[in-house]
This record gives structure tokens, sequence and C-alpha cells, in this order.
């Protein structure tokens, strides 16, 4: 008998997911406010902190990782995008944690803590503000335009 595909299809799917989230957090909004009117030091800031957005940081330990003083981080980082950046990297989260809800079957705990939530209750709150739906009302209805384009072929 020949060794079981399934792990390796697995693996296979695993790493397109993380191909198309790695695209999708790199979408091209950020990319506009990074335009070329901004300077290296300045790409690269917004580059360090979405590079931690599935950790669990403080400002504080953003700032100093950047290398900068707190209010100089948060100065710098609004000028840049626009946005403080605890809004930035929610916004980030959120749009994250929603692909991974429509993509996968993992469940809203491991959902919330992959992107960085240390709280289902925040987490759900926040997905809920920003959404107008809570995780599971996302993941119910991706499951039924699953089975509707099934039912179609």
């Amino acid at each position: 008998m020949g060794a079981d595909p399934r792990p390796a299809q697995r693996l296979v799917e695993h790493k397109l997911e993380e191909i198309v989230l790695s695209l999708v957090d790199a979408d091209s909004r950020v990319w506009a406010w990074l335009g070329t009117s901004t300077s290296r030091q300045d790409r690269h800031l917004v580059h360090f902190v979405e590079s931690q957005m599935g950790r669990r940081r403080t400002l504080v330990e953003l700032a100093r990782g950047s290398g900068r003083s707190l209010s100089t981080f948060k100065r710098q980082f609004r000028d840049v995008t626009g946005q403080s950046p605890a809004a930035w990297l929610r916004e980030r989260r959120l749009d994250r944690a929603r692909i991974v809800l429509e993509t996968t079957d993992r469940s809203v705990t491991e959902v919330a803590l992959e992107v960085g939530f240390g709280s289902l209750s925040h987490f759900v709150h926040a997905f809920r503000r920003r959404f107008q739906k809570t995780p599971q009302q996302v993941r119910k209805n991706q499951k039924r335009q699953r089975v509707s384009r099934l039912r179609k072929t």
C-alpha cells in the first residue's frame, strides 16, 4: 500500500492559503499610502508593524521594536497611513480574520488568536462593529454560498 496522500494535500492547501493571505495583507490600500512620495524609512515602519500583526504587541513594544519613542512612533505612523497604529492593526486583523473565516473551517476562537486578538469577546465585538455581522454569520453565509455553487455545477 502507498502512503496516504491527504497529509500532503493538506500541506499544499495550507501553503496556498498562506500565499493568498499574504497577498491580502499587502492590499492595494496599504501600498497606495506608501506611494513613491514616502521615504524608505516610512515604508519600513509600516512593514515592521505589518510583520507584527499576528502577535500581541503593545504600542510601546512596537515603538521600541521600530527604534522610536512612543510619541514619535504614533506620529510617524499616523502621518504615513492616516490612522493610529492601533486602528490600522485592528482593521488589518479583522480583514484577515474575515478571509480566514470564509476560506477555512478553523474555529472562531482559533481565527481570533491567529490574527492577534487576545479575547474572543473583544474579537466578536470588533468584528460585528466592522462588518455588521458576527464571525459565525459570515461563516454560515460562506458555507451556503459554497453549497449553492456546488449545486450549480
